[in-house]
């Protein structure tokens, strides 16, 4: 089936959404980056105006909920003296990815501040369309959710992308916002005016790309981000998306920078000494659950997620092959691509998805909780 339209937009600072328990307010930390200050400023930010809780998104941002209006203007005030509200809505609207481990010289660092400085020039985008700084000599956010990728070759020319198309065109930095603002005059006049605004692969499918951006194939070499220790720290992740703001601050605490990073992991230099509240490795069965932020803190979600993750985790059900996402509602907010079992609510029960996403035909239906449990098991 189709999947279903949204509700609301993708919040910013600037923009706030209001959703079942209070307001969410997502920061965008700049280059995907924290200093040690800053994550303190967030994660006493969420204990003293949101609900005590940090989500961490899929596109490495960071979000606070349970913000009302009163609490609102005391934690814009709070975050502009961390330096992380920008005031130029054209740049708080912009959503930009970057790949971990780039230097401050590096390409994909000059290709983000031209991006930045570029912002108030380019047009007004759907909200959710994104850009993927990617150039380094492997590539890590090839599964992240983006529109226009910024890659290298493999001998390492400066590359772009359209995601839906396997190659992009040879592009300079003197030359490359010139070269997105056509593509993005493009992309916008390509759309249909009686639908929503498609994402880019969704539109590469009903309209053909023109061969001009398309015809040179990015970096060969793809990197997964392991959990555990690295030779220049840590990679750490965030379980079902979302930890306390005292554990947040205990962890920037014993660090000097925090790197966001894809599937909701972080790159630092300092452990904690307790890491209970984090995923340290990849055989860790939490690490393999997506879900979203389900009831009460979506009013879309049918049920409590986190709690079933905590549950379907903690049952030994999970095969270490297995990918789950479990959905409050049938928008599969937290994974827009495939997954070999995807769960939502079914009224008071449940409904299993075997390879597909959260919109598509059920399975199963009316499952009980152990029924989720031994379905699982099985597979």
């Amino acid at each position: 089936m189709p999947r279903p339209q949204a509700k609301g937009w993708c919040p910013s600072t600037l923009r706030p959404m209001e959703s079942g328990d209070g307001l969410i307010v997502r920061i965008k930390p700049p280059f995907g980056q924290l200093t040690q200050d800053q994550a303190r400023q967030i994660a006493q930010a969420a204990s003293q105006f949101g609900n005590g809780f940090i989500d961490v998104t899929s596109r490495a941002n960071l979000q606070l909920r349970g913000i009302t209006a009163d609490t609102l203007p005391p934690l814009i005030s709070h975050l502009e003296a961390a330096g992380l509200v920008n005031h130029s809505e054209a740049q708080d609207r912009l959503n930009i990815m970057f790949a971990p481990f780039a230097g401050s010289e590096s390409l994909g660092r000059r290709c983000g501040r031209l991006l930045y400085e570029a912002a108030a020039h380019l047009p007004i985008l759907p909200a959710k369309f994104g850009f993927a700084i990617d150039c380094g000599n492997a590539r890590y956010l090839t599964a992240a959710s983006a529109d226009i990728r910024i890659e290298a070759t493999n001998t390492g020319q400066l590359l772009v992308r359209c995601d839906g198309s396997d190659t992009g065109f040879i592009s300079e930095c003197e030359h490359l916002i010139d070269d997105i603002k056509e593509i993005l005059a493009w992309y916008l006049k390509a759309q249909d005016p009686q639908s929503p605004p498609k994402r880019m692969a969704r539109l590469l499918e009903a309209v053909p790309l023109p061969a001009k951006w398309q015809g040179h194939h990015p970096h060969k070499k793809k990197a997964t981000l392991s959990l555990g220790a690295r030779d220049d720290g840590f990679v750490i992740g965030v379980p079902f998306g979302q930890c306390e703001a005292q554990a947040f601050a205990q962890l920037a605490a014993h660090t000097k920078v925090i790197i966001m990073a894809p599937q909701r992991r972080l790159v630092i230099d300092g452990l904690p000494d307790d890491l209970t509240a984090f995923l340290t490795s990849d055989e860790d069965s939490r690490s393999q659950i997506e879900t979203c932020p389900g009831k009460p803190s979506c009013a879309s979600a049918s049920f409590d997620t986190r709690a079933l993750a905590s549950t379907m985790a903690q049952s030994g059900a999970l095969s270490p092959d297995i990918s789950l996402h479990i959905s409050g509602c049938t928008k599969g907010c937290a994974a827009p691509a495939p997954r070999d079992i995807c769960i939502i609510g079914d009224e008071n029960h449940y409904a299993i998805i075997e390879n597909g996403c959260a919109w598509d035909d059920p399975s199963l239906t009316s499952l009980s909780l152990d029924g989720i449990i031994e379905t699982v098991r099985t597979k």
